[in-house]
């Protein structure tokens, strides 16, 4: 519906208007019940926080009430003043939803009208706690099968995966052992949510499984479930025990000193032994037979019958024992002493005339007088394998009572234990190592010194360590880089002020010219004027000369004729006689045409020198002509040769200045860079140190092994530590595979005490006995207990959608989950794995929901990945978001950090794969070429090559420095959804569509186990 919240309405034509129901009805309208479905189906497509149209979102009462641009939506009690209504009834123009939409929207019923109109007249009253409908949930039927997510647990022995809402482990060395998770509060469904699973992932320490649902988080934590005492009476305190061969009896010393042997089966107690008045030291079965031996502390050493216990023989020793181990022959018996001594006995059986009896076979083994501990092997020939303070573990031929080999070691060895084949031995050292030895040839076929928590710890700090020695030692190139950087740039920037001041030099030559050819210009120029002057003034005399002389020449002519007048008058008159005056008269005639002739003269001498004048000056105004061009030719030269070094002066200022700015930035980029330097070094120092503590904490004496035991079929070790901590470890490897809580009296051996520690493996169970204290058992198989679940369903407020990607901190302390309503939020939230707090809010780093998530490995930068085609790093301690990753032109719907923490790999919907460098934010490469979307990828262990999943039910191994493919695995055609690599990098597993989890080796490809 998409609302226009204009500030002016024009009401349209009455024709227009839909119709209002008056509605019959006197109980208040629901908001979150009748309300808000109707604007979810019709107006909040255009009117969501994502996307508010004129300002209005109507996706909660708040905002509704709060309104948009114009003002309120909704005037409570006032219909008819209210926008919501009279837009959707077209009285307000225009009509919402308008017929035109795209979203689909209808425009209201009579009915619906009705309700909103009712709804407003009765005070428009709702709440955000109420404005999510009832969801109503339906069974997810068994046959939706889909797998979309898995994950392996960080030890690499489990595997978890969900089809539909079912969620399941699975023992990845035998994948036939699945166990499966159900939420108690949904009833014996065995479902583990209400809708489907979409996000899995086990936390780094192991312990914790998360799953996502529909706004909910639900957090499983691994447990070994106690035999409980109603079950096993036999579990009460005890000095010492020990578990039949075939676990179908055990022995223990109660309280008061005597032995009780128990019926495991039956859970009924076959029979008490009494007697032995010194504390007991030590009892065991003799191998397979039904005889138990038991050893005082003062020497006495008794085989009695298990079913009565009626003693069959004894023998009193005339040394103190402080240890006793049996032969599975069920005939040879070793006693250590209080001095280290050891002694061979055998038990001899009744016959007609002798009654049985316990003899000694040699008084003293090896002559070793510091024996730890003892053990006894019956094949291929009897021999003793005896530890001490001096000598390590000797093995020594019982007939000749002779060494045979020697085993290194390396440390003194409290415990020891033949495997029930009798080819191997297990030492417990006190440096906290647990070896297993090849009897044959004596050498270490194996070893362990770490729980499933140590052997995580370890990993994770050496791996911390090397990643970030990794990366000061890139700083620190750096560094070398910056400073040859800074070293160009001195030269580059000193070779530019150079050049510059060269540019300068000959821009100032030029303007010299310039300036000398613009004077000499100037100089022509004013030359010119002056010879125009010149030849002006003389043209004026030539012109006045020449009136001049063309006047006298008129009056030379008119005087000539007075004088000639006269002269023809004196002629007349020399007839007459003529007085005096005419013949002055006559004289000043002529006087007078002598005037005019010199006048004459002058004006022609006047003309021929004005004439010469302007000859001169003509002459003059040519050659200054001729120069002038010349001058102006020059100096157009000059200007042009100035204005090019103006220009080159110019560029090479700009290239001094790009110089000495990028000058400045190498410089101050050096102290920049070395303060990260420094940090990034304290940091190192702080994981060495952390890498440090951690494998001097197992090599502590609180490590020390003070029992082992073999499992029946021998492929599993157990062990009691005298820090009270109890382990199973795989013989084959030393791979720790489980761990079982301290006793309450941890330590008791280090301060002294002197209780016994013994642990067996009792069927498919796990009992020991850590000092005085009572014996408890555990189920071998791990138990996964709902420990709290976040987030409600009816709850948008704490998870907006269904969680669609979740990832833990590297550290275990807190979660990562993804969620966003679609197409209008991505949210991300961090949570407190402990308490389930919310600790950090990221917001709606997206637009759409979030696909994916990933920590970094140093857990200081979130990746997440989104339908809106982005994604985002975000920093975990500022919740800034530091980088926006563009390219995906689809959904991106899976991201993975490499473990080097530079590169980050994504899947996209746009069928293609892309690795990104996180340091620049930029595509290093794209790989393509898959037929359908990219639906996950992760990199195998901390190398170059990825793990890609396509839709097309290709599983791609790829080269991530190349885009090469290393190879496939084939699915079938399944559509895969989800994969996970073991962290070893030796295993795949993949699932999808039809259900089937198939899990292969990665080095050459080959399927290994398909679970249907």
């Amino acid at each position: 519906m998409a609302l226009l919240w204009l500030l002016a309405a024009v009401p349209v034509g009455a024709e227009s208007v839909l119709t209002i129901a008056k509605l019959e009805r006197t109980t208040p309208v629901d908001f979150a019940t009748e309300i808000a479905p109707i604007l979810k189906r019709n107006c909040v497509a255009c009117h969501h926080k994502a996307d508010a149209e004129g300002g209005l979102v109507l996706e909660s009462h708040a905002s509704l009430m709060k309104g948009g641009d114009t003002g309120p939506a909704v005037i409570a009690k006032d219909a008819k003043s209210s926008l919501l209504l009279m837009r959707a009834t077209g009285e307000e123009d225009p009509l919402m939803p308008p017929e035109d939409n795209d979203v689909g929207a209808s425009p209201l019923t009579p009915e619906e009208l009705g309700l909103w109109q009712l709804w407003i007249q009765q005070g428009a009253n709702g709440s955000d706690t109420t404005e999510t409908e009832s969801i109503s949930w339906q069974a997810i039927p068994e046959s939706i099968r889909t797998v979309y997510a898995s994950d392996v647990s960080p030890d690499g022995l489990h595997f978890a995966f969900a089809r539909g809402n079912r969620l399941l482990v699975t023992d990845l060395d035998n994948p036939t052992e699945t166990v499966s998770l159900a939420d108690p509060a949904l009833g014996d469904s065995g479902i583990a949510d209400v809708d489907l699973i979409q996000s899995i992932a086990f936390s780094p320490d192991g312990r914790r499984l998360a799953t996502g649902g529909f706004r909910t988080v639900r957090f499983w934590k691994r447990t070994h479930s106690p035999l409980e005492s109603k079950d096993a009476a036999w579990l009460k305190p005890a000095q010492t025990m020990a578990v039949k061969p075939d676990s179908s009896g055990i022995a223990l010393v109660n309280a008061i000193g005597d032995i009780e042997v128990w019926d495991v089966a039956k859970n009924e107690r076959r029979a008490t032994i009494m007697g032995h008045s010194d504390p007991v030291v030590g009892i065991a079965w003799a191998g397979s037979t039904d005889h138990l031996v038991i050893a005082d502390e003062a020497g006495r050493v008794t085989f009695n019958d298990a079913a009565t216990g009626n003693e069959l023989a004894g023998l009193k020793l005339g040394l103190s024992l402080k240890q006793l181990a049996t032969c599975s022959d069920g005939v040879h018996v070793a006693v250590r002493s209080n001095e280290g001594i050891v002694r061979l006995l055998r038990f001899v059986a009744a016959a007609e005339k002798a009654p049985a009896s316990v003899q000694v076979v040699h008084d003293s083994i090896a002559d070793i007088v510091d024996a730890t501990a003892v053990a006894l092997i019956a094949k291929p020939a009897l021999a003793v394998a005896i530890a001490s303070e001096s000598r390590g573990v000797v093995l020594v031929d019982a007939a000749k009572n002779q060494v045979t080999r020697t085993l290194e070691v390396g440390s003194v060895v409290d415990a020891m234990a033949v495997s029930t084949d009798q080819t191997r031995l297990v030492t417990g050292s006190r440096n906290g190592i647990v070896g297993v030895w090849n009897l044959a040839d004596g050498k270490q076929l194996t070893t362990s010194n770490a729980s499933v928590e140590d052997s995580l710890a370890l990993t994770k700090a050496t791996r911390d360590a090397n990643r970030q020695k990794a990366f000061v030692a890139k700083l620190t190139g750096k560094t070398k880089t910056l400073q040859e950087l800074l070293k160009k740039e001195d030269e580059a920037l000193a070779a530019l002020i150079k050049t510059r001041d060269a540019a300068i030099v000959a821009n100032d030559a030029n303007e010299a010219k310039r300036v000398a050819a613009a004077k000499l210009v100037t100089a022509s120029e004013a030359a010119i004027e002056k010879s125009k002057v010149d030849m002006a003034a003389a043209e004026k005399v030539v012109v006045e000369a020449k009136a001049r002389l063309e006047k006298a020449t008129k009056q030379l002519e008119t005087d000539k004729a007075a004088v000639v007048k006269t002269a023809a008058d004196e002629s007349d008159e020399k007839k007459e006689e003529k007085d005096e005056a005419e013949a002055a008269k006559k004289a000043e005639a002529e006087k007078q045409v002598a005037a005019t002739q010199a006048a004459i003269d002058k004006a022609k001498a006047d003309v021929a020198a004005a004439e010469k004048t302007i000859a001169a000056a003509k002459a003059s105004l040519e050659k200054s002509t001729k120069e002038l061009e010349a001058q102006r030719a020059a100096l157009t030269k000059a200007e042009a040769e100035k204005a090019k070094t103006d220009a080159e002066l110019v560029k090479q200022q700009r290239s001094t200045d790009a110089a000495t700015a990028a000058h400045k930035r190498a410089t101050d980029a050096i102290p920049a860079h070395q303060g990260v330097v420094d940090a990034e070094t304290r940091r190192l120092a702080r994981l060495d140190a952390k890498l440090a503590h951690v494998q001097a904490n197992l090599t502590r004496p609180g490590r020390a092994v003070l029992a082992v035991a073999w499992s029946p079929d021998a492929t599993q070790i157990a062990t009691v530590h005298r820090d009270g901590s109890t382990r199973v470890i795989r013989s084959s490897d030393g791979q720790p595979l489980t761990q079982f809580p301290q006793t309450s009296s941890s330590d008791l051996a280090a301060d002294g005490g002197t209780g016994q520690f013994d642990v067996a493996i009792l069927g498919d169970k796990l009992c020991r006995l850590s000092g005085p204290g009572a014996v408890q058992c555990w189920s071998l198989q791990e138990h996964w207990t709902l420990e709290r679940t976040i987030g409600a369903i009816n709850d948008p407020g704490q998870i907006a959608d269904r969680v669609t990607a979740i990832d833990f901190r590297p550290d275990a302390m807190t979660v990562a989950v993804g969620s966003g309503e679609p197409s209008r939020s991505g949210t991300v939230k961090i949570f407190d794995v402990q308490t389930g707090e919310l600790v950090r809010d990221l917001g709606d780093l997206h637009s759409d929901t979030v696909l994916g998530l990933d920590f970094s490995p140093d857990g200081r930068t979130l990746a997440s990945s989104s339908a809106d085609r982005t994604i985002a790093l975000t920093d975990v301690a500022t919740s800034t978001t530091t980088r926006q990753l563009e390219g995906h032109t689809h959904h991106v719907l899976s991201v993975a950090w490499q473990d080097s923490g530079e590169a980050l790999a994504s899947a996209g919907a746009d069928q293609t794969v892309k690795l990104w460098n996180t340091e620049t934010g930029e595509t290093s490469r794209t790989v393509s070429g898959f037929p359908k979307e990219m639906t996950a990828i992760q990199f195998v262990e901390a190398t170059d090559q990825v793990v890609a999943a396509c839709g097309s039910g290709e599983v791609r191994l790829v080269n991530s420095t190349n885009g090469g493919k290393v190879r496939s695995f084939d699915t079938a055609k399944d559509f895969v959804f989800t994969i996970a690599v073991t962290p070893d990098g030796k295993k795949l597993i993949a699932g999808g569509q039809s259900g089937v989890v198939r899990i292969w080796t990665i080095a050459d490809g080959k399927l290994v186990s398909e679970l249907k």
